[in-house]
């Protein structure tokens, strides 16, 4: 019985031995020495066959792939390419591409720099003077008072509704405006101030706009994971 192997080397052999094979490659009608490994015969640019008649030729720039006397793959550039072609007919889709890449590169530039330019603003508003105030106020009047302040606190002192309607604001604002990184930010930078203002004021919320305040009401679950206690306000 024949094993797979020596019948592949008798194909091999057969093709080899066949000269309409090798005038169909342009050969001489000599037929060459067989080679018997692939690699060598590539090296030497001769055809190599297994499992049938099949031809490999390879030259400087191109590759084919020849079977039963004709070419079934040819890999390489077209003999007659120029640089010069080449950028004439090519040159449209490359400067599309560049352009595409130039364009992606600029909107990703100017969407940053109007990130920046948000975060600056919001950042204008926070520490405004009189916000900052506000918050100062509460912090000593709610949130560490040397007595306990009414129920309704803002429906006897004027100055606290005040600061707390100016808190509620600015937080709120920035609640709405802030996503992407600022998001990002002024929920980790700002948590303290954002939470113990908002726990400070949850009845008062709840009471005068229990409706509103959503920008702020976001701000505050998405600040307290990252909310840790400090011995000072922002």
């Amino acid at each position: 019985m024949v094993s797979p192997v020596q019948r592949i080397w008798d194909a091999e052999r057969r093709t080899y031995r066949n000269r309409d094979f090798w005038h169909s490659l342009g050969h001489s009608s000599r037929c060459p020495r067989r080679s018997t490994s692939l690699r060598p015969a590539l090296v030497r640019q001769r055809p190599v066959s297994s499992r049938g008649l099949c031809g490999v030729q390879i030259t400087a720039h191109r590759a084919r792939v020849i079977f039963r006397g004709s070419p079934v793959l040819d890999i390489g550039w077209p003999a007659d390419l120029t640089w010069y072609r080449l950028l004439t007919e090519w040159g449209g889709l490359i400067g599309g591409i560049l352009a595409l890449i130039a364009g992606a590169a600029l909107a990703l530039g100017a969407y940053y720099q109007l990130q920046t330019f948000k975060q600056f603003e919001l950042l204008k508003i926070l520490e405004a003077r009189p916000v900052r105030k506000a918050r100062h106020l509460l912090w000593h009047r709610l949130q560490q008072p040397k007595e306990e302040p009414p129920l309704h606190w803002w429906t006897d002192n004027d100055d606290l509704e005040e600061a707390a309607s100016s808190v509620c604001a600015s937080f709120d604002i920035v609640g709405i405006i802030a996503r992407g990184r600022n998001w990002k930010f002024f929920t980790k930078e700002w948590a303290h101030p954002i939470c113990w203002t908002y726990e400070s004021l949850q009845e008062y919320i709840r009471m005068r706009n229990p409706n509103g305040y959503h920008g702020y009401r976001a701000l505050y679950k998405a600040a307290k994971k990252h909310h840790h206690s400090a011995p000072t306000p922002n």
